[in-house]
């Protein structure tokens, strides 16, 4: 009897087509009430197969769907929607599953052409893998857009509806339809400073006959002003998260390597932070005294950073807080250890722009602070960019799923935190802070809303 994936049964299971919502429906509140400043919506991307996989599945593989819940004068509302990729779209037509993923690239169902796309990935470098945009969503100025974790397309979505309006380039009348020449990644970044947008895209690095490269892109509020930088990098890696400060953009170069045989991850080699201004004018790299377009901080441990929590200036210094893992790791070990492979750790560092090195080499481990494995963090979204107090952090819960079981809010001026940990089997999702709009930069005295899972009630139950 084939195992199936214990990412396609109980939370993890798959939402089916026909049962998407088609209107916002009424949720009944089971306890409690809804604060009446609290209005909007809160949405949720995650990896959805629409049919069953072909192939060995990976969590990361599914096709977008978003879990609405839209909250207005004290009640709340729920709809879910399949993002219609190019892939949702022909796997539709077809009926059937037609791609592989990351722990099986090549689909029973679609041999050839699956086989073709995985060829052209290791003679040319050309991402293998189909572009679910199942990983993040971003509402910027009016416009709400889907992303992926390998960077490509963006695809639109109405808010309203959240029904997928296409492919998205910004392109524009104001830029006159120019747009963004390359892929964009999952977690973008606004400046605080002027309210731009940057954009990452790391899948050309893979690109076999250049050498490795990253583009960063600036996009003004009304996309009227696009500006693309392009970065050389020290390998064929896997990127994630950047971070935006008032004058500076962070990339991080870790070595974790896309090659025709997998993920490697080269222990060896160190993690770099480079740092360029958001203008992108050259700037002077203070160990070679030479005009650069950036400068890399390097960090001997080597390690990886899935998630960054926030980066801000200080006098002379980029400060960054962000969870560190030893390595990276995309096949979930065996639960109950006391590292788990999706475990991050509390870390600081500070980048000496006088020096161009990381004070301590390495940064500052909190760890003896805070303990707790965590990921996906969160702060007030008013400050990302600005220097910050408090930081709100999922603990990773001992199962054999990735699930988180409570969270903290730690305090970096005291290097305290206070903890919320949910009852045996519920499991709390991803959190977002929403700040108050009577105090709106206030970190302490808004909201955090998250789903969360009950498997005390039979069959459990989102709550």
């Amino acid at each position: 009897m084939k195992a199936i994936s214990p990412y396609l049964q109980n939370e993890y299971k798959p939402v089916k087509l026909e049962e998407e919502s088609e209107d916002w429906e009424l949720l009944q509140l089971v306890h409690g009430e809804i604060p009446k400043g609290l209005n909007g919506y809160f949405l949720r991307n995650s990896s959805n197969p629409q049919f069953q996989p072909a192939n060995k599945y990976h969590w990361f593989d599914g096709d977008g769907f978003i879990q609405g819940v839209k909250l207005k004068n004290g009640k709340a509302y729920f709809k879910g929607r399949f993002i219609r990729t190019r892939k949702f779209i022909e796997e539709n037509a077809s009926e059937k599953s037609m791609y592989g993923g990351l722990n099986g690239p090549v689909s029973r169902n679609n041999f050839l052409a699956t086989l073709r796309r995985l060829v052209s990935f290791v003679i040319h470098g050309k991402n293998p893998f189909p572009n679910t945009s199942n990983t993040d969503l971003v509402y910027h100025h009016n416009t709400l857009f889907s992303l992926w974790l390998m960077c490509d397309t963006a695809y639109k979505i109405d808010l309203h509806t959240l029904d997928t309006e296409g492919e998205y380039h910004f392109n524009t009348q104001q830029n006159q339809f120019q747009g963004v020449k390359h892929g964009i990644s999952a977690h973008p970044k606004v400046c605080p400073k002027d309210d731009r947008l940057f954009v990452m895209d790391f899948v050309s690095s893979w690109k076999r006959k250049q050498k490795p490269h990253a583009y960063i892109s600036s996009i003004s509020h009304d996309s009227k002003e696009i500006s693309t930088q392009r970065i050389q990098i020290s390998g064929r890696h896997l990127l994630h998260d950047i971070a935006v400060t008032e004058n500076y953009v962070m990339l991080i170069d870790m070595p974790a390597e896309m090659s025709p045989l997998g993920l490697k991850y080269r222990r060896n080699k160190p993690s770099r932070f480079g740092v360029l201004r958001t203008d992108f004018k050259k700037m002077t790299d203070p160990k070679t005294k030479e005009e650069t377009d950036i400068i890399w901080f390097d960090d001997p441990s080597g390690c990886y950073i899935i998630h960054i929590i926030n980066a801000y200036e200080e006098n002379d210094n980029i400060v960054l807080y962000a969870l560190r893992k030893d390595y990276l790791e995309i096949k979930r070990k065996k639960s109950n250890e006391v590292t788990d492979v999706f475990d991050g750790y509390l870390h600081k560092w500070v980048l000496n722009l006088n020096t161009g090195e990381i004070e301590n080499k390495t940064g500052e481990p909190l760890r003896e602070y805070f303990p707790k494995g965590s990921e996906f963090p969160t702060i007030n979204s008013k400050l990302e960019g600005l220097k910050h107090r408090f930081s709100y952090l999922p603990h990773i819960s001992r199962t054999s799923t990735f699930n988180f079981d409570g969270f903290s809010r730690f305090d970096h001026n005291t290097n305290t935190y206070q903890q919320y940990n949910f009852p045996k089997h519920v499991y709390n999702g991803e959190l977002r802070y929403i700040s108050n709009p009577e105090f709106p930069e206030d970190e302490s005295k808004g909201w955090l809303i998250t789903y969360v899972h009950d498997y005390t009630e039979s069959n459990g139950r989102c709550i």
